[in-house]
Formats: C-alpha cells, structure tokens, sequence
C-alpha cells in the first residue's frame, strides 16, 4: 500500500509538469482505488478511509498544478520559532 500511495504521489508531482485531461482523470481512479482497498489492518484502513474523505483537499493539485502538495515550506519556517520556545521554557 505505501509503494502505491507513493507512486501515485510522484505521478502527482509528474502530473504538474504536464497537465493533461486524461490524466487527471486516471490519477482521480487511482486515487479512489487506493482509498477503497481495504488492508485488513484497522490502523491502515483508517487512514485510507480519512484519505477518501480529504480526497478534494488531497487532489488540490490536479485542479490547479501550480499549487505545491505539500506544505514543507510552511513547517520549516515555524521550526525555528518551535525551537526558540522550547530553549526559553515558553513562548
């Protein structure tokens, strides 16, 4: 399952490069079919299922490619505040 999440992301950032149709499409059925297999793990079913509910925010990126799919940028900037506060005991 992780294999296929991760290929499917790296068809994601692919699919940035190039848009097309058709393939938003395709990408769209993957993604349903990854989230409507069922693991028989109840930790991975649940993400999966959380992933199928999330799917608009989660395929963002095929409706508008110029939007990254991930938010590292964000989190990194927060990092240094997180440690300052951490050194001093607060905010």
């Amino acid at each position: 399952m992780r294999q296929r999440i991760r290929e499917l992301y790296q068809n994601l950032k692919a699919y940035r490069l190039e848009a097309e149709v058709a393939r938003r499409l395709l990408l769209e059925a993957r993604f349903d079919v990854i989230c409507a297999h069922r693991t028989g793990f109840p930790s991975v079913d649940v993400i999966l299922k959380g992933m199928s509910q999330k799917r608009a925010d989660l395929l963002g990126g095929l409706k508008q490619p110029e939007f990254r799919l991930h938010n590292n940028l964000s989190e990194g900037h927060m990092q240094d505040y997180v440690k300052k506060r951490k050194i001093s005991g607060g905010t």
